[in-house]
This record gives structure tokens, C-alpha cells and sequence, in this order.
């Protein structure tokens, strides 16, 4: 069963208990502290609400950074569960990964890494980001721990004007950083 979540929207709050969930398209906010500080993003392919499965409540608040796409799992059996259970443990500790490179090292390195993470598809691949399709600047300074202007800053580096001369080695590095990513 497919659920669409429009930008802004929670899935599910923290304390609340439901159902796994798998993000197909677009990206989630996960916060401890009912969607306020960021605790870790939720990319395509990661799966939300593991923790129902251990008899738990939500750990946390899952806001749509951008329209979601979310497919409910359905865990019938016993050996399931337990493959859900580890594929999520793993998950969470690439995501806690992810979450050091967006908070440390140099504001650069860290808009590189945000950036390389939004290229990520459902089924591993990456694609050349647009940038209409990336969060706001308040959002992605809050992603990487910086202010809004440095943030524009970076991206006009990563962004400039189809007119501007680097514009076409601009779309290039930020293939290759998603091709970085995959490996």
C-alpha cells in the first residue's frame, strides 16, 4: 500500500504506534523532540518504524522534507521481522554516519555530503539533482550545521546560472559527487 505525504506533513509522531514504512521517493525529517531538532534524515530505500516491530512506540517525529512517496511493509512472519529489525539496525548506523559527515569538517565537505545524499534513488542509484528539487535554505543549513548564507554560497558554487560559464562543470561534479556516493 503506496501513501503519498506531501512537504511539511508527519507520518507519525513520537509515542505514537503504527506500522513500518519504506521510503520510495523523497526524503524524511526524523526528530526526537517532536519535529523541531533533526535527529537523522530518512532516505529512498530506508525504512521508517522499525522499532514497532520490537513492541515499541515511534522513537521518533518523521516530517516530509519534500513530497514522500512511503510504501507500509507488511511483516507477516517471525524470520521477517527479524530481517526487518537487522536491515533497519543497519540502516540507522549508515544514517548516523551520514549524520557526523553533515555536522562536521569543513561547511564544503559537509554541502558535498548533503548533496551527494539527496542524489540517492530507491534502488541505489543516483541522479543529477536540479536545484528546485532541494530542500530550502533554512532547512539545508539546519541539514548541515551553517547558516543560510553560507549555504548559498556553497550552492552557487554547485549551482551556478545555466548562462554562467561553469555551469556545465557544475552538473558534472555533482554526478560525480553521486557516483562518489555509491561506492
Amino acid at each position: 500500500m503506496e501513501h503519498h505525504l506531501p512537504k511539511g506533513h508527519a507520518l507519525y509522531q513520537a509515542g505514537q504506534t503504527g506500522h513500518v514504512w519504506q521510503i520510495q521517493r523523497g526524503l524524511m525529517w526524523l526528530s526526537a523532540d517532536q519535529g523541531q531538532a533533526l535527529t537523522w534524515l530518512a532516505l529512498p530505500g530506508d525504512m521508517l518504524g522499525v522499532e514497532t516491530l520490537c513492541g515499541e512506540a515511534y522513537a521518533c517525529t518523521a516530517v516530509a522534507l519534500k513530497g514522500t512517496t512511503l510504501a507500509r511493509l507488511s511483516v507477516d512472519t517471525q524470520w521477517g521481522q527479524f530481517s526487518v529489525v537487522a536491515q533497519g539496525y543497519l540502516q540507522q548506523q549508515q544514517r548516523l554516519r551520514d549524520m557526523a559527515r553533515l555536522r562536521s569538517g569543513a561547511v564544503g565537505a559537509r554541502m558535498a555530503h548533503l548533496l551527494r545524499m539527496l542524489a540517492l534513488e530507491f534502488d541505489g542509484g543516483e541522479r543529477v539533482l536540479q536545484r528546485h528539487e532541494l530542500p530550502t535554505l533554512r532547512e539545508m543549513a539546519q541539514l548541515i550545521d551553517a547558516k543560510p548564507e553560507t549555504v548559498c554560497r556553497e550552492l552557487a558554487r554547485w549551482f551556478p546560472a545555466r548562462e554562467d560559464p561553469r555551469y556545465k562543470t557544475a552538473m558534472e561534479r555533482i554526478h560525480n559527487a553521486a557516483l562518489g556516493a555509491a561506492t
